[in-house]
């Protein structure tokens, strides 16, 4: 999906807590794969709000081309673990036929099992999906769903806690955005901040556009006239 980012808005100051929350979550993909000794590699896969996927944690060699692959592909147990918000376990994969183009390429770099967890939170958000990989097992004890589930848990409070930060601060900097083309209309049009505001909406509506945008294209322009 399409990623559209602005040079008006404030830098957002989460970037310290996409760090913290990015090695939080190499943590929990570690210790996948320390206690479940038959896999090899790990991964977290992260959903955003519109639907897009990045890998935000890895561990192991064979995580990294693992994860591209599926997302290539369009196709694989992560996927189906996100789109259908359930656990997918995929042993002896070379004779599963349910992603042809993934288990080929999957297998011809070396993977013999693997099992996907959606990670969600409260039950009613899907955040995103635990990854593990083995080239040494073709079966999936039945125990990983089960400590899979219990990571995920975690994993899920800090992916929540991380969204909640990032909602807070990326509605402080369209708040400090739709403010400064508040006062340009204030200082150019001779407007009291109540006829400012109600000049910028009138703007967006015309427009047929989001408040914040038409005010980032106003502050970028310096040009409060209608539109």
């Amino acid at each position: 999906m399409d990623v559209h980012t602005t040079a008006v808005l404030p830098r957002p100051r989460f970037d310290r807590d996409v760090s913290d929350t990015q090695r939080s979550l190499r943590v929990d993909a570690t210790l996948l794969v320390c206690l479940l000794r038959d896999f090899d590699d790990a991964s977290i896969t992260v959903v955003d709000d519109a639907g897009a996927v990045a890998s935000w944690a890895r561990v192991g060699d064979l995580a990294s081309p693992l994860d591209h692959l599926q997302h290539d592909a369009g196709e694989g147990p992560c996927l189906d673990a996100l789109r259908d918000g359930r656990l997918v376990l995929a042993p002896r994969i070379r004779h599963d036929g349910r992603w042809p183009a993934y288990v080929a390429a999957g297998v011809g770099i070396g993977l013999r099992s693997q099992l996907a967890m959606p990670v969600r939170w409260r039950d009613d958000m899907l955040l995103g999906a635990l990854n593990l990989y083995s080239t040494t097992h073709d079966d999936i004890d039945a125990s990983a769903p089960v400590v899979a589930g219990v990571v995920a848990g975690q994993v899920g409070r800090s992916l929540a806690s991380f969204r909640e930060i990032e909602a807070l601060d990326r509605a402080l900097a369209e708040r400090t955005v739709i403010g400064q083309a508040c006062g340009l209309v204030m200082g150019r049009l001779d407007l009291d901040p109540d006829h400012a505001f109600e000049h910028l909406r009138r703007r967006a509506a015309a427009q047929g556009r989001a408040l914040v945008l038409v005010a980032q294209e106003m502050v970028l322009t310096s040009d409060p006239r209608p539109g």
